[in-house]
């Protein structure tokens, strides 16, 4: 059997690639082709790189090198490597690792980050390997939003409306909450209609605003979305350290899934 070969993505690839990556990441987190060619056509110019590895007109290894938007100074590169397990153990996941960690590190970061899923033990042992030390773990949760009692929600809203705040859509599932007309809160959700899956994009409140119950309003009504579109899971994550997110998608119903691990090392 020939080694199979590492080249660029293609926007063709995005099935493949999103078969390949849905069982990797996480089964209730949404995977498709369009959030495989969203991830790509949203980097800005020159700010990443993804490539595939393909057998027998098959997709069976991914990797990317991507720059961390979140960090402070953009400084932070993100690089990470996933293969079929069927094809694990050949050298595979070491090829197409050296490519992204390569390019990342010829951006001259001051940091490197990869990540791991705690059930999936060789992918942190391989971080290990090449120097990564684990930094940080986040929860990853999902739930059915047919089990969360909504009854409380539209007393919420009369509140949030006497107090200023009204809920606005942003584009089908996801809401914002405003102060007039500023957003001031969000709980966004991307969404596999045909799997009925959902994840949670981004939940959070500005810091004058927080202690208002805005973010648990704005996650309720993206709950309500959701179960009247046929959503049967909806999936999030969070740092182990934010205590007041735990505690939220804890009194939410919110079920434990394996964590996420995240890895760093210096250039």
């Amino acid at each position: 059997m020939s080694a199979p070969e590492i080249r660029p993505f293609a926007p063709a690839d995005a099935a493949g690639a999103a078969a390949l990556l849905s069982p990797l990441v996480a089964p209730d987190y949404p995977v498709t082709a369009a959030a495989v060619l969203h991830l790509v056509r949203a980097a800005d110019p020159g700010d990443g790189a993804w490539w595939v590895a393909e057998a027998g007109g098959e997709i069976v290894g991914w990797a990317q090198n991507e720059r961390q938007y979140s960090a402070r100074g953009g400084g932070v590169q993100r690089v990470w490597a996933a293969v079929r397990p069927d094809h694990r153990r050949r050298g595979l996941g070491g090829r197409l690792f050296e490519a992204a960690e390569k390019l990342a590190l010829s951006k001259h970061p001051c940091m490197l980050r990869s990540w791991a899923v705690a059930d999936q033990p060789d992918g942190a042992r391989f971080l290990r390997a090449h120097g990564y030390e684990h930094r940080r773990t986040d929860r990853l949760w999902a739930l059915d939003p047919a089990t969360v009692d909504l009854s409380d929600l539209p007393r919420r809203e009369r509140e949030a409306a006497s107090a200023g705040y009204s809920l606005a859509p942003l584009r089908d599932g996801s809401v914002v909450v405003l102060a007039g007309d500023e957003p001031v809160a969000l709980a966004w959700l991307y969404v596999d209609r045909k799997r009925g899956l959902a994840g949670n994009a981004m939940t959070g409140t500005l810091r004058e605003h927080r202690h208002r119950g805005l973010a648990r309003l704005a996650k309720l009504a993206t709950m309500r979305w959701a179960v009247g579109h046929g959503i049967r899971r909806i999936a999030t994550g969070n740092d182990s350290t934010n205590r007041d997110m735990l505690a939220l998608n804890q009194h939410l119903g919110y079920l434990p899934l394996p964590d996420f691990e995240v890895f760093a090392r210096a250039p």
